[in-house]
């Protein structure tokens, strides 16, 4: 099996955004029905746009929840305070006053 057109190639992006955006409120018979229309002959293009509408409804992804739900169990205004990370080179000097 050849490997896929590469994400980054324009047409093959944009076709594969515009299928998605045609086929992501539409029920499962009307998306088949698109694909098969719009992206039968060409399967790569076909399966990311089948990925990426798996993702989309898919209910548990991490946007799907408020932030703060991922410290179940750990209280924010108790978390303990890093030290701010100085960089080599971007060193602080003090202020001549």
């Amino acid at each position: 099996m050849a490997d896929p057109a590469p994400l980054n190639d324009g047409p093959t992006w944009d076709r594969i955004r515009n299928l998605f955006w045609d086929t992501f409120e539409a029920t499962a018979d009307d998306r088949r029905r698109i694909l098969d229309a719009r992206a039968g002959n060409d399967p790569s293009v076909r399966r990311r746009v089948e990925d990426l509408l798996a993702a989309h409804d898919r209910p548990d992804g991490a946007l799907d929840r408020p932030a703060l739900a991922s410290l179940h169990g750990i209280d924010p205004l108790h978390l303990p305070v890093q030290p701010d990370p100085v960089q080599p080179g971007l060193e602080r000097t003090p202020s001549p006053e």
